[in-house]
């Protein structure tokens, strides 16, 4: 998502087959900060270099900031730290990758929780940019048969803050090198939306296999 929306092109490569139009349509090239804190800069390196050829990459506005941190919300230093690399880099859009290395508050308090999403609202609203999270979600269970956006990890302020909500579930087997993805929509703003399918290459490339799942 970030790469595609540093290049001004539809996401994921995305087209419906009948009108041939865009489903994620990116109408301009955005300057993308990308907050990461779990592969580090060799591992983000390295997947980056699957993903894009040397001269794909020149020219794209995409910042990284990887395993830092100091960068946290749940306390002022760590905020400041945040806003500093914002303010620094304007991004158009930032995405943060996982939203639990950025506090260590208890993810099912919606007390703590909204004020984590209240500091995100903050930075939207000051720097007019869109806010990226990324965050892992639960099984559902007998007791609990969790279902959309309520398999969202954690409070359910978190759910009920986010204006659009892509769930990720994987349909291939565990030990397939190419898996297929299902991705899922919760949509505040916008129609319902089937469910799409992506295939992730072993080189890293993303592609867009359409409203059904093959080669799972």
């Amino acid at each position: 998502m970030a790469l595609d929306l540093a290049k001004g092109k539809p996401l994921f490569g995305a087209y419906a087959k009948e009108t041939k139009r865009p489903i994620f349509p990116v109408y301009q090239k955005c300057r993308v900060l990308f907050l990461e804190a779990e592969m580090g800069r060799s591992g983000t390196r390295d997947r980056l270099k699957q993903m894009l050829l040397p001269e794909q990459a020149l020219g794209l506005d995409v910042y990284l900031k990887t395993r830092d941190v100091t960068l946290r919300m749940d306390t002022q230093e760590g905020k400041d730290a945040i806003e500093a690399e914002i303010a620094t880099v304007r991004p158009d859009v930032c995405f943060a990758d996982p939203m639990a290395k950025y506090h260590g508050v208890k993810e099912d308090s919606s007390e703590e929780m909204g004020r984590i999403l209240r500091f995100t609202d903050y930075l939207i609203e000051k720097y007019n940019l869109s806010w990226v999270w990324t965050h892992h979600t639960t099984k559902p269970s007998v007791e609990n048969p969790r279902q959309g956006g309520d398999r969202i990890r954690g409070s359910s302020a978190i759910f009920g803050d986010m204006d659009s909500i892509i769930l990720v579930n994987r349909k291939s087997a565990n030990d397939n090198p190419e898996p297929v993805l299902e991705l899922t929509f919760e949509l505040r703003r916008s129609e319902p939306m089937r469910a799409k399918y992506l295939k992730r290459h072993r080189s890293g490339l993303v592609t867009y296999e359409g409203d059904s799942a093959s080669g799972t």
